[in-house]
C-alpha cells in the first residue's frame, strides 16, 4: 500500500519544468538555427553509425544515471549506463536525427575519468552536470537545463527537533550529503566552508549517508527529491525516515560537450532541440517516473538497510575493575 501511495504522491508534485536560463551567470547569444535541423551541413558525421555520440554520466547516481550488467551471451555481460539522463539524451537526439541517430556510453571508473574522457573528447557528453563555471572543466553547457533537481531533506521519523525551512537553516544542524550532489555554491552561500567544518559530511552514495543518517550521526541528509524517492523506496525505509518535500535550493542539470569533441558543431542544435522541448513536461515527467521505477524494480528482492545503533557499554564499578 505504501509502495502506491509513493506512486501517488510521485504523480501528483512533479514540477513544472518551464526552466529559465541561468543568464546571470552566463551571457549566451541568441544563435539562428535551422529548425529542420539540417545535420548535411556539418564535416563530421556525428550521431550516425560511423561516428555515434560517446556519452559519459555519474556511474552511482541513480536515478539520473547509475550502472547495470547486461546479458550479451550466455555467457557474457557487459556494463551498460542508464538513468534519466540516458534517457533525455537520446529523446532529444531522435529529434535531431530523426531517429537514425546512434549513441554509445562509455564506462570508466572514476569522476576522476570522466573528467579526463571530456578534457580529452574521447567522450563527446556528459549528461548530468551541475553549473560549474570553471574553464578548466574543458566543456560548453548545452542550454537551458533540462531538469530542476530540487534539493530537500530527508529527516529521521522520530525527530521533532530538526526545523529545516529554508537552505540558511542547515547551519543550525549537522547534515549528510553524497558526492554527486555536493556542489561547493550551496554551503558557501550560506557561509559553509566544507573544508572548515565538521556541520557537513560528505559520503559516497546515499546509502552511506542514509546510515549515518539512521544511526544519528547527523541530523539530516541534503539530496535532490527524485534521489530520495528512489533511495528511501529502494531501502525500503519508510517507516524509518521521512522525505520533507519543501525546495530549499533548486540544482539545474545540463548536459555538456567537451570543447575537443569532433562533435562540438552540434552544441547549436542541441541548444535548440531541447528550448524546443523544455515546456513538454509529459516526457520528462514520464522519464523520471520510469527511470525511479527502474530502478526500484532493480533492487525489489533486497533486505530493507537496518543498522545497528550504537550502544554504550556500562559503567563498571571500582569493585568489578579490580576483580581478576
Amino acid at each position: 500500500m505504501k509502495y502506491f501511495l509513493f506512486l501517488l504522491v510521485l504523480l501528483s508534485s512533479f514540477p513544472t519544468f518551464a526552466q529559465r536560463r541561468i543568464e546571470e551567470v552566463v551571457k549566451k547569444e541568441k544563435v539562428e538555427v535551422d529548425t529542420r535541423f539540417d545535420i548535411n551541413k556539418f564535416k563530421t558525421s556525428c550521431g550516425k553509425r560511423e561516428l555515434p555520440f560517446a556519452i559519459v554520466g555519474s556511474l552511482n547516481y541513480p536515478p539520473f544515471s547509475w550502472i547495470i550488467e547486461e546479458q550479451v551471451s550466455s555467457r557474457d555481460t557487459k556494463k551498460v549506463l542508464i538513468g534519466i539522463g540516458v534517457d533525455y539524451f537520446n529523446h532529444i537526439s531522435s529529434k535531431i536525427f530523426k531517429n537514425s541517430h546512434h549513441s554509445s556510453d562509455i564506462i570508466v571508473n572514476s569522476d576522476e575519468e570522466i573528467s579526463k574522457s571530456m578534457l580529452r573528447g574521447s567522450a563527446d557528453f556528459f549528461i548530468n552536470a551541475y553549473y560549474d563555471n570553471n574553464p578548466s572543466l574543458g566543456v560548453d553547457y548545452i542550454f537551458p537545463s533540462y531538469l530542476t533537481n530540487h534539493m530537500i531533506v530527508v529527516l529521521r521519523k522520530d525527530d521533532d527537533k530538526t526545523k529545516i525551512e529554508k537552505v540558511e537553516d542547515l547551519v543550525n544542524y549537522k547534515g549528510v550529503i553524497r558526492s554527486d550532489e555536493y556542489t561547493d555554491w550551496i554551503y558557501k552561500g550560506i557561509g559553509i566552508d566544507i573544508n572548515f567544518t565538521d556541520k557537513v559530511i560528505i559520503k559516497n552514495d546515499s546509502k552511506e549517508a542514509l546510515t549515518s543518517l539512521l544511526k544519528g550521526e547527523v541530523d539530516y541528509f541534503f539530496t535532490g527529491i527524485y534521489s530520495a524517492r528512489a533511495e528511501v523506496t529502494r531501502y525500503k525505509l519508510f517507516d524509518e525516515v521521512k522525505i520533507i518535500e519543501n525546495s530549499l535550493k533548486a540544482n539545474r542539470i545540463f548536459f555538456t560537450l567537451s570543447k575537443m569533441s569532433k562533435c562540438r558543431d552540434y552544441k547549436a542544435l542541441f541548444d535548440k532541440a531541447i528550448e524546443d522541448d523544455i515546456n513538454d513536461n509529459e516526457t520528462i515527467k514520464k522519464i523520471v517516473l520510469e527511470n525511479i521505477l527502474k530502478y526500484v524494480e532493480q533492487f525489489k528482492d533486497e533486505p530493507k538497510l537496518t543498522v545497528e545503533k550504537e550502544t554504550t557499554p556500562p559503567i563498571q564499578t571500582n569493585e568489578e575493575i579490580a576483580k581478576p
